[in-house]
């Protein structure tokens, strides 16, 4: 019985509210808003790439190189892809995926960990 009235009483509120006007804040609030969201913004320090990022980019390009070295040899020759030179190739590309998505993915993680953190207080 209690729950039909609050539904009679939930739709009157609903419908009351879709029929009042609804006010326009003034172009001063709009600008006092958005400048102070400007002068918060530059304070939030973007998250920056770890340096065992970098450390694992640099030791794979050169991993990578060393690799590559018998694939040139053979592309060179013109010699058909060995298994070797085919899985250094595989390589290559799967380390060149990983290292373009890791920043992209270590910086989503952390913005996800610290959600809320940056939240602008007035």
């Amino acid at each position: 019985m209690r729950n039909n009235d609050y539904q009679k009483d939930l739709e009157f509120i609903r419908s009351h509210l879709e029929k009042m006007e609804k006010p326009e804040p003034s172009y001063n609030f709009f600008e006092e808003t958005r400048n102070l969201c400007h002068s918060k913004l530059p304070s939030i320090k973007s998250p920056r790439v770890p340096k065992s990022v970098w450390i694992a980019f640099a030791l794979n390009v050169i991993l990578i190189g060393l690799l590559m070295i018998p694939l040139v040899k053979a592309l060179k020759a013109g010699l058909p892809l060995s298994p070797p030179a085919l899985s250094a190739l595989i390589l290559l590309i799967q380390n060149a995926v990983m290292l373009f998505f890791a920043p992209i993915i270590l910086k989503k993680f952390k913005a996800k960990q610290k959600t809320g953190s940056h939240a602008l207080v007035t």
